[in-house]
């Protein structure tokens, strides 16, 4: 298996608090919850989500199909995530 290291821009933005589910089968998220701790990077189903806990967004960040995202870390002024990617088709 190969990988890549890669960095997405952060920018924010507005949406609505409580539970939602992100996509048609994305995860749940329940954006009240995070509204005082900041942003948080995560990974469910082999995506990437950002969750910006003061606006109560969440946003998908799109990774190449057929690769998965791993290990997302903010960069330490918080404008760049940074992750790695790992082939899914086993070449």
């Amino acid at each position: 298996m190969s990988g890549a290291l890669v960095a997405a821009f952060w920018s924010g933005g507005p949406g609505s608090a409580g539970p939602q589910r992100i996509g048609r089968a994305g995860p749940f998220v329940d954006l009240s919850a995070m509204r005082d701790e900041g942003e948080l990077a995560f990974v469910s189903r082999n995506d990437l989500y950002l969750v910006d806990g003061p606006n109560k967004a969440v946003h998908q960040i799109a990774v190449q199909r057929g690769w998965t995202a791993l290990h997302p870390s903010f960069s330490r002024d918080g404008a760049w995530v940074v992750y790695e990617t790992e082939d899914q088709t086993g070449n």
